[in-house]
C-alpha cells in the first residue's frame, strides 16, 4: 500500500478512501486491517469492501472491485460494507456500514489479493 501512494506521488493523507480486499476470513481481514492501520498510522480513511454485494469473481475480482472504486471516488460517495461480522481488528479501520458515505472526491487504493501471491495495491485518481 505505501508503495502504491509513494508511486502515485501522493501521501497518505490524500487517499480519500480504501477499497479493502474484504476476503471474509479471519485471517486475511485480520491481517489486512492490520496493514492499514500500519500504512496510515492510525488515522484511516474510510474502508470499504464490495464482496459482500457482489460475491467473489475470482480472477475478475479485482478489475471490477478497482473500477467501482474509481467511480465511487469520483462520485464521493462510498458504499457500505454489506454482510459485516465484526472482529477485534475492525477498530483499527475506519469501516463503512450502515450506510453509504459522503467524501470528498479524492484518490482511492484499492487492494486485491490472490491465490499464490498475486497482490496488487493500486491507487486511482478521478478526474474531472
Amino acid at each position: 500500500m505505501r508503495l502504491a501512494i509513494e508511486d502515485a506521488g501522493l501521501r497518505t493523507a490524500d487517499i480519500g478512501h480504501i477499497n479493502a480486499h474484504g476476503t471474509s476470513t479471519l485471517l486475511n481481514d485480520r491481517s489486512e486491517a492490520r496493514a492499514v492501520d500500519r500504512c496510515f498510522g492510525g488515522q484511516p480513511p474510510p474502508l470499504t469492501a464490495v464482496k459482500g454485494v457482489t460475491g467473489h469473481l475470482i480472477g475478475g475480482s479485482g478489475a471490477l472491485e478497482a473500477a467501482l472504486a474509481l467511480l465511487c471516488a469520483g462520485r464521493g460517495l462510498v458504499p457500505p460494507i454489506a454482510n459485516l461480522r465484526a472482529s477485534a481488528e475492525s477498530g483499527l479501520v475506519d469501516l463503512v456500514v450502515g450506510g453509504p458515505r459522503t467524501v470528498p472526491t479524492a484518490p482511492v487504493l484499492s487492494n486485491s489479493f490472490g491465490f499464490g501471491g498475486q497482490n496488487a495495491c493500486l491507487v486511482l485518481v478521478p478526474t474531472g
